[in-house]
């Protein structure tokens, strides 16, 4: 006999376990709030299960990411009398979720089960070629359900939710809302990311839960150079001569971030500002964006920390893509590398 026998009847058999193991298991996408544990806890197995089966060294997480789980188990929470129950009439669900197919479901129940078209159930699992409305699907398999109509997408590099709210005419309180997201910190290149049909935007609005103030501390809302600083200079601007903060260059669309918490109390045109953005802060401070060439927030807006606000431009009295940053106290400006981090913005 071949030397070479022995060794291939231990590959084949090798691929055969693995074939055999794969086989067993279905896919999952993680969403907003997943955690190992609670996927394990859904699914009827264990975090080192998950963990083995996925060869994880950690328990992070990221959206959009594909894990697999054991067959019977999502098989069994798939199942429709126990799975996902249908929505209560008048509620508004958040935030994409993942079911696992059931033997029996096409297109068209799951239509009716979660209350969103068969098309929106299509171009929301474009992965999947599926034959028609009420063709029977395979079980097992994963789909994405979004809370309303619309389709998602996945975030693409140097892009943030910004720039999908800006690409898709929607709000970013009103996209972050839709998504469950209360921390845009949370999304990475590749998250799935859901956008909703204008004509449910509002459902998602009316249900956002505002952000809690928690920093104390102003931050950069931008990195660059500083290109002309707070106080007096030869430059005049309408005959003012003072500039009440300071202009901080940057390329143009680089994102703006806020500063500190608070509210937006302007939004909009602001003359020689051009498109400026004021927010209004709960110790009385305020703090405004100018020369943005595209506004992502509107007026009441409560925002966070670090939200993104607009993007740069070079609107208004400007010479060149740039911010200018200035905080305010009982309406007088101040000096702001007076509160910020003592760091230089390029840095």
């Amino acid at each position: 006999m071949s030397k070479l026998a022995p060794k291939l009847t231990f590959l084949i058999l090798i691929c055969a376990l693995l074939s055999t193991a794969f086989a067993q298991t279905a896919l999952y996408n993680v969403v907003a709030n997943d955690t190992l544990f609670s996927i394990a806890k859904r699914y009827g197995t264990t975090v080192t299960e998950l963990q083995r089966i996925n060869a994880l060294h950690s328990d992070t997480l990221k959206l959009g990411q594909t894990l697999y789980v054991p067959q019977n188990a999502a098989l069994s929470a798939a199942a429709p009398a126990a799975a996902s129950p249908a929505p209560t009439s008048g509620t508004t669900r958040v935030g994409l979720e993942t079911y696992l197919v059931n033997g029996g479901d096409t297109l068209l129940s799951l239509s009716e089960r979660f209350g969103v078209s068969t098309l929106t159930l299509e171009r929301c699992n474009p992965e999947y070629d599926f034959a028609s409305e009420d063709a029977y699907l395979t079980a097992g398999i994963s789909l994405t359900i979004p809370p309303g109509e619309g389709a998602i997408v996945r975030l693409p590099e140097n892009k943030t939710l910004l720039h999908l709210a800006i690409d898709h005419h929607l709000s970013v309180a009103a996209l972050a809302a839709a998504n469950n997201i209360t921390s845009f910190k949370a999304l990475s290149v590749g998250s799935v990311v859901y956008i909703p049909d204008p004509d449910v935007v509002e459902e998602f609005v009316a249900e956002a839960v505002v952000p809690q103030h928690s920093d104390t501390n102003f931050i950069w809302p931008i990195h660059g150079q500083i290109t002309s600083y707070y106080g007096y200079r030869n430059i005049s601007v309408g005959g003012n001569t003072f500039h009440g903060g300071v202009d901080i260059g940057a390329a143009l669309g680089t994102p703006i971030q806020a500063s500190k918490s608070g509210t937006v109390s302007r939004s909009g045109w602001g003359g020689s500002y051009g498109y400026v953005v004021y927010v209004d802060h709960p110790d009385g401070s305020q703090t405004r964006y100018a020369h943005m060439s595209s506004i992502g927030v509107s007026v009441g807006q409560v925002v966070s920390q670090g939200d993104m606000l607009g993007l740069v431009g070079t609107t208004g009295a400007s010479t060149g893509p740039h911010l200018h940053f200035e905080i305010r106290y009982g309406g007088n400006s101040i000096d702001p590398l007076t509160y910020l981090q003592v760091v230089q913005a390029g840095q």
